[in-house]
């Protein structure tokens, strides 16, 4: 028996935030966090819409700088729920902000400094508790707003990833006004974040299946419209709406990749890189998933990814009844969006082989798992980290 769950209530439109605040608990003790960005955008919208729960709000805008969440952030964080006596967190901004919040969420349940809550976090169960948590998405397609995962920087500063039962979000509002000063550059990065994500869900050869790769067919379809939108000038509100209904379908831990195997290689490797890397999370994708598709050993991976882009593309423009799309290459898709950086910063001296081959021994499961030899994951990071310099 597969179960599939998502608890998270998804609201959208002009309304959503004030819609958001109807669920919230009348014992409540709220904590809103937000990027600095987001605030220094939307503050004084949020205020107003926020004013039906104005008495129950106890900290009313815990400014975060902008970056990526780590475990010292976290439990700083968790501090100040602890002594608040914090119950419910409204999160307000992107990615960054929201991964923060789910780890704080948790820590505040632990004592003792950073590295004591760190090591209980790792060791935590699937469910354990968690302070409840509700979203204002600014940025849509962060692969954080209605799901249980989130990754934050361990105490050598590299990426780890959780999955916890109570940290899907109560509630997710997306209300394009609070994102429309979004670049072109975000919403490149988001869009490439949620075609990898879906690919991951469909690139198996295994066993086909006609309600999930109906579903990923869609998905990439409708991410293929955004991104034709993008680069001509037209996308306007309503595109940032679709954007953030598909993208909230494509990582809410039940809609794409149910009952099939997934693959999510590329954001393994990916996460690896990214522990070196100054570059966004989407970029780091960007190196890795052509590299990975191209590999002689996964060439049934690059031709079943092919087959679902040319029915992507064949299904825009059945839609349009006219040509709007033509045949989908990867590598021009991923310049055509400006995805890598022309110049690359590294956080730390670019990983040697030997670091590499001890970061793939140590998750030798998880490629055993995905049917990845090591040796291959090993010339697919050296590939992705020869082309970065290049």
């Amino acid at each position: 028996m597969i179960f599939s769950h998502c608890p998270t209530k998804r609201i959208f439109g002009s309304q959503s935030v004030r819609s958001l605040c109807v669920d919230v608990p009348s014992q409540a003790r709220i904590a809103v966090v937000t990027s600095r960005t987001a605030w220094r955008n939307s503050g004084s919208i949020l205020l107003e819409e926020f004013s039906s729960i104005a008495d129950r709000i106890v900290i009313d805008a815990l400014e975060i700088d902008q970056g990526e969440p780590d475990f010292v952030r976290a439990s700083q964080l968790a501090d100040t729920f602890q002594f608040q006596r914090i119950n419910t967190i409204i999160a307000i901004g992107g990615g960054s902000i929201i991964d923060l919040c789910k780890a704080a969420s948790v820590m505040s349940f632990f004592q003792g400094d950073a590295i004591n809550r760190w090591v209980s976090l790792k060791n935590s169960a699937f469910d354990t508790p968690a302070l409840d948590l509700m979203v204002v998405s600014t940025v849509p397609g962060t692969s954080s707003e209605s799901n249980n995962g989130f990754v934050i920087s361990d105490p050598d500063g590299f990426k780890a990833a959780f999955s916890k039962k109570y940290t899907f979000p109560k509630v997710m509002a997306f209300d394009p006004a609070l994102s429309s000063s979004l670049s072109e550059t975000q919403l490149q990065l988001g869009l490439f974040d949620a075609l990898v994500h879906v690919a991951e869900q469909c690139i198996r050869t295994d066993r086909m299946d006609l309600t999930n790769d109906g579903f990923c067919i869609a998905a990439l379809s409708t991410l293929l419209d955004l991104h034709r939108r993008l680069v001509n000038g037209a996308f306007d509100s309503d595109d940032l709406l679709r954007f953030s209904r598909i993208s909230t379908h494509i990582i809410d831990s039940a809609t794409l990749g149910r009952g099939v195997s997934v693959d999510f290689v590329t954001h393994e490797l990916a996460v690896f890189l990214s522990g070196y890397l100054k570059i966004p999370h989407a970029s780091t994708l960007a190196c890795v998933f052509p590299e990975y598709l191209e590999h002689p050993a996964h060439a049934p991976y690059r031709i079943r990814f092919e087959q679902l882009m040319q029915l992507a593309v064949q299904q825009i423009n059945g839609f349009y009844h006219q040509n709007m799309c033509t045949h989908f290459n990867l590598r021009q898709h991923i310049s055509q969006s400006r995805l890598i950086p022309n110049q690359v910063e590294w956080v730390r001296d670019q990983p040697s082989r030997l670091d590499v081959e001890n970061y793939l021994r140590s998750r030798s499961g998880f490629f055993e798992k995905k049917s990845v030899s090591l040796e291959a994951a090993h010339e697919i990071l050296l590939n992705a980290m020869e082309r970065l310099h290049a």
